[in-house]
């Protein structure tokens, strides 16, 4: 019995002993490896996620920026787009201006058209008729040296100044601002007539 006792404390027992010591020692490890392990994986994920955080960031800016830069170009298109229609709606105002000069113009023709025939035909019942016509540009005539006395038809655009005998202004005339640009005037021996301009002069022979 004591034989047995004593096999059991010097065998048996450093064998059982050392098989738990390690059994413990190999589910230390285990625990310290898988330890190790998920604390790698742990951090290799943590370096993705990381990785991929750095990614969207600098997607998220690029798309910021091209947002930037669409509502720059947005706002440009904008600018120009009222631009435009500022311009069509003042060609619009000139075309409307040009139209209504044109039909003005168009009254006026016809009015000093009206005025010329009427002027025509009062001269011929007058009985009035024409002598010769000459053309004179920025002269100053003197009668009867240049102009015999008489009565005249001045026709054109030119200013007309009848002087008296003793050189005072009689009659001004700027023939531009007739309607018919024409003017009958007479004159007697020592008067001048002074031309600013050009102007046709046509004797009226009654």
């Amino acid at each position: 019995m004591l034989k047995n006792k004593n096999f059991i404390l010097t065998v048996i027992l450093p064998i059982f002993v050392s098989i738990v010591i390690g059994i413990i020692v190999i589910v230390l490890n285990s625990q310290s490896v898988l330890k190790t392990q998920a604390s790698a994986v742990v951090a290799s994920e943590k370096r993705a996620m990381n990785s991929a955080m750095s990614g969207l960031n600098e997607e998220k800016k690029r798309l910021e920026k091209e947002a930037a830069q669409y509502d720059k170009t947005l706002e440009d298109n904008r600018l120009l787009l009222d631009e435009v229609n500022a311009l069509t709606a003042e060609l619009n105002d000139y075309t409307t201006a040009i139209e209504k000069a044109k039909e003005t113009s168009v009254s006026l023709d016809t009015a000093i058209s009206e005025k010329t025939a009427y002027n025509e035909s009062l001269s011929a019942m007058s009985g009035n008729n024409t002598g010769g016509t000459k053309s004179y540009t920025n002269v100053k005539l003197k009668s009867p040296s240049d102009l015999k006395p008489g009565r005249y038809k001045a026709e054109g655009k030119g200013t007309l100044m009848l002087y008296t005998i003793a050189g005072t202004l009689q009659d001004k005339q700027n023939l531009a601002l007739l309607d018919t640009q024409t003017y009958t005037f007479d004159i007697a021996s020592g008067q001048s007539l002074k031309i600013e301009g050009t102007l046709s002069i046509t004797e009226i022979i009654n």
